[in-house]
């Protein structure tokens, strides 16, 4: 059985060594002990882990959270954040990183280990690797829309749009498609809500992304 990886994201040393020796006591390989986001993408560049075990906070200006989405938006690979506080605010911010759990500390290494196993044993290695589609500069995921290796934050109605446009590159998508997909059986949906739309989602991308067809719909630029 191929022993499983993973890499330690954790800014507190005491706790990275002790958390390093349990793991690798269980069989895995810890793949790094890195305590920064930078430090963290190279290795998962680098060795390709099938775990993250990450701090929520950790040095530098980009956070647990931030780098972890990242790491699954790219690569595919389960997080599971370790954190000492955890109110309404964290679990939110946790669950929309795509957390596969979270353990606060201290832990019990009993808890660790379960949350392991139930990562790893849940997850899908090739659920979003064969989705990515790519246009331009633009990575979209099943879950994300990324550029330069940063996270784009969409709304869900403009996350609808651009996959709708992604999936269909060689086309125009008429006006109506684009209203019953986006809004389905919302009764707002109109000629209005979808041109404030598009203009919303332009202003986080570049202008360019999406482009009028006169009296036919929308397409990729």
């Amino acid at each position: 059985m191929t022993r499983k990886k993973i890499l330690i994201i954790e800014d507190e040393e005491i706790t990275a060594i002790a958390i390093e020796t349990y793991l690798e006591s269980l069989g895995y390989i810890v793949t790094d002990s890195v305590n920064n986001a930078a430090d963290a993408f190279k290795s998962v560049q680098k060795n390709t882990p099938d775990l993250v075990l990450s701090d929520i906070i950790i040095q530098g200006a980009i956070t647990g959270c931030e780098i972890s989405q990242k790491i699954h938006a790219l690569f595919n690979i389960p997080i599971i954040f370790l954190t000492a506080h955890m109110d309404d605010e964290m679990l939110d911010y946790a669950i929309d990183s795509e957390a596969y759990g979270y353990i606060l500390k201290p832990f019990k290494p009993f808890e660790l280990k379960a949350a392991l196993k139930l990562a790893l044993n849940h997850h899908n290695p090739h659920q979003n690797k064969t989705n990515a589609i790519y246009f331009g500069d633009y990575t979209l995921t099943q879950n994300n829309i990324m550029k330069d290796n940063q996270i784009i934050k969409l709304g869900k109605k403009s996350f609808k749009l651009i996959t709708l446009l992604a999936t269909n590159p060689n086309r125009a998508i008429p006006y109506q498609e684009l209203l019953n997909t986006i809004w389905e059986d919302d009764e707002e949906k109109n000629m209005d809500t979808l041109r404030h739309l598009i203009k919303r989602t332009k202003e986080k991308l570049t202008k360019e992304t999406i482009i009028s067809i006169k009296n036919i719909g929308y397409k990729l630029g």
